[in-house]
């Protein structure tokens, strides 16, 4: 494969001067360790041993990020870091709020802070094209590994781990309504894959499909093609059988978007190798779902048709945080009201006393900081993914290329997710910070020879 000899012009790149090469601590391997140490986290709650702890084991997954913006964070060339830095700027004020409680508004505001840290440390721990594509590679494998169990999970449902003790506080009928039924008539938990949220395998589904994608391009031989078929086929199965309907058209919207970068690029012939591939995948993985789940699968996906479907399930959210909570919290209600942090660090996590509950992100970004808040957020994705889109165009080499096009149609996807879940209050949150910050990392550098 093609191998560029100079760097990309950083002035052509990002819109800016000529910058300097930044300090740099090691191989960029540490963001491979990073993802290693989240994945062997959310295994760990598999088991009922730690499974009591899954507070301070969600906790303890955003911890490294937080340590390294203080060890490491030093100057940063990433343009995205200077609405980051009105984000906590915001933060700081909304401390003062006379309703955040001191812990989890703490918590909350170091939450932002690793979610938000790879744009910070991301350069100084010298990310390159090979420890980026060898990140993807691994996110790939853990996601393809989940997906494949989700599926397995449903022939077998005793191997599907013990439920998350918030699901199961939730009520019986919160439970059953997580459940699907077979073509026997059987009722199983919605594939779990590596977690213990029925449905929770849909996200490795959808990992799965856009990361294989990816690898199907870049990888030569013919082996390592079918390999990736494989993992999109169990992918677009799990997605279907965890009727998680939010993850689909996520995933419609990065492939979608993927391809519109691929036809405006150098590698337009990608866009003719892709289509009969999604094709297939998508039918494939239909065929498949429907003899296992029948008409539960094909109801589902006829609900999508609906012409009020994201009203009813999601829509309304959006419309009350316009007409009712933007109106009340235009400056924020206070930090740590809500989410995660609130969950396991607030006194009154228990008797609600306080408690504001979020479904969508713009919900939440006005409860920590009011529309500033949530202004400063939009602008800091705008900048990131406008970033990834030059990279793409004008990336001399073909991995470098190829994981641009994938992290910028992943970057569409989850922000349009955004709207269905609190996503940038999650680990899949930080995910998209630190494929961003890399790949600007990446681009930075002199390119390395592509993947064979």
């Amino acid at each position: 494969m093609s191998e560029s000899r100079n760097p990309i012009p950083i002035a052509v790149l990002h819109d800016t001067p000529q910058a300097t090469e930044p300090d740099q601590e090691g191989d960029g391997s540490a963001i491979v360790y990073f993802l290693a140490f989240q994945m062997i986290c959310q295994i760990l709650l598999l088991f009922e041993t730690f499974a009591v702890m899954r507070g301070y084991i969600r906790a303890l997954v955003f911890i490294p990020s937080v340590i390294l913006v203080f060890s490491h964070g030093g100057k940063s060339t990433n343009l995205a870091r200077i609405p980051a830095m009105f984000i906590f700027i915001i933060l700081a004020f909304a401390m003062f709020h006379p309703d955040t409680e001191i812990i989890p508004g703490a918590a909350q505001v170091a939450l932002y802070i690793s979610i938000l840290g790879p744009l910070y440390w991301a350069d100084r721990i010298g990310v390159t094209t090979k420890s980026l594509r060898n990140a993807l590679l691994l996110l790939w494998i853990f996601h393809s590994a989940s997906a494949a169990f989700g599926v397995v999970q449903v022939y077998f449902p005793s191997w599907q781990p013990n439920l998350s003790s918030r699901i199961t506080g939730l009520g019986d009928s919160y439970v059953d309504s997580l459940m699907i039924e077979l073509v026997d008539g059987t009722k199983v938990f919605r594939p779990m894959g590596l977690t213990d949220v029925p449905g929770g395998a849909a996200m490795s589904g959808f990992y799965s499909v856009l990361l294989g994608i990816a690898f199907y391009l870049r990888f030569e031989k013919l082996t390592g093609k079918m390999i990736a078929m494989v993992s999109m086929v169990l992918g677009m199965t799990c997605i279907y059988l965890s009727q998680v309907r939010s993850v689909l058209v996520m995933l419609g919207v990065c492939i979608l978007t993927m391809m519109a970068v691929f036809a405006v690029s150098k590698h337009k012939r990608y866009v003719v190798k892709l289509v009969p591939v999604v094709t297939l995948i998508v039918l494939v993985g239909l065929g498949w779902a429907v003899t296992i789940a029948g008409t539960t699968v094909t109801d589902r996906l006829e609900s999508l048709s609906g012409d009020s479907v994201y009203y009813q399930n999601r829509g309304f959210f959006l419309e009350n945080t316009i007409k009712d909570v933007i109106p009340q919290y235009p400056l924020g209600a206070g930090l740590g009201r809500w989410g995660m942090m609130h969950a396991y660090f607030s006194e009154h996590s228990e008797d609600g006393n306080g408690s504001l509950w979020a479904e969508i992100q713009l919900t939440g970004w006005i409860y920590d900081g009011g529309v500033l808040l949530a202004l400063a957020y939009f602008i800091a994705l705008l900048v990131a993914c406008k970033m990834a889109f030059n990279i793409a165009m004008v990336s001399r080499s073909d991995d470098l290329h190829t994981m641009a096009v994938v992290i910028f149609g992943c970057a569409i996807g989850i922000i349009a997710d955004s709207f269905s879940y609190p996503v940038f209050a999650s680990q899949f949150g930080f995910e998209f910070w630190l494929l961003n910050a890399g790949l600007y990392s990446a681009s930075r550098r002199p390119p390395e020879p592509d993947l064979g």
